[in-house]
């Protein structure tokens, strides 16, 4: 595939690993919680610190990173704008460019002055 692609690769895989490994990681968080109980604290006081903000921290984390992957084109964010965010978008948002489209490899100024008429 082309190179400029594999950072979204990447972030891609990275989120949907994040939800698995949040899923994994709730048996042995459950496990950690009725120790905790054991010792006075409260049950959903105990999950929630131990399973829930783990998991959703990273799962926030990855999606975060997935969204804000820039194009290959235009360097701005691919998935969203300032009013609109769709992590499914089959074209960057700013400029266009069709996913897994071959990137020029260059950034290009969304401003007209940093084109080259201007200078």
């Amino acid at each position: 595939m082309d190179p400029v692609w594999d950072e979204f690769r990447r972030r891609r895989r990275a989120f949907w690993l994040a939800i698995l490994l949040g899923l994994l990681w709730s048996v042995p968080g459950s496990l950690t919680c009725s120790f905790l109980v054991r010792y006075g604290l409260d049950y959903d006081l105990a999950f929630l610190l131990v399973v829930v903000l783990p998991a959703m921290g990273n799962i926030t984390v990855a999606h975060l990173s997935w969204m804000f992957c820039p194009c290959p084109h235009c360097g701005q964010s691919f998935h969203c704008s300032w009013f609109y965010g769709n992590p499914y978008a089959r074209h960057c948002v700013h400029c266009g460019l069709p996913k897994w489209a071959p990137g020029t490899g260059e950034k290009k100024g969304s401003r007209k002055w940093d084109s080259p008429e201007w200078h």
